[in-house]
């Protein structure tokens, strides 16, 4: 699994490409706080376009990152979710909780209306 990061109109933009499963996750070591450090970012989008599969450490991953942007105060969304990665979602019943789009452009947009 590998991480990609850039900022467009002061929205932090993570890109995931891969497996999210726990065999692939272990290794990365994540700081939340680090994540989110600059205090000007409007949002956190996790575009999962080139996500191939997802498990539950895959899931978690997701909710650290909901709830690391819930303590900044700041919006967060998922985008371009495949049918395996949103049937996980749906299943763990995730998609009630997240703010999910289809596409990154309608996720940057629904940001700059907030």
């Amino acid at each position: 699994m590998e991480l990609s990061h850039r900022v467009e109109n002061d929205i932090h933009i993570m890109s995931i490409e891969g497996e999210m499963v726990w065999n692939k996750i272990q290794g990365i070591n994540l700081d939340t706080s680090k994540l989110l450090e600059d205090g000007g970012l409007k949002a956190l989008l996790v575009n999962l376009e080139k996500v191939t599969k997802i498990d539950s450490f895959g899931t978690t991953m997701l909710i650290t990152f909901f709830k690391a942007s819930n303590e900044k105060k700041i919006p967060f969304a998922l985008c371009h979710l495949s049918k395996n990665v949103h049937d996980v979602l749906q299943l763990a019943q995730l998609h009630k909780l997240l703010s999910i789009y289809e596409k990154e452009q309608e996720a940057l947009a629904s940001f700059q209306m907030a």
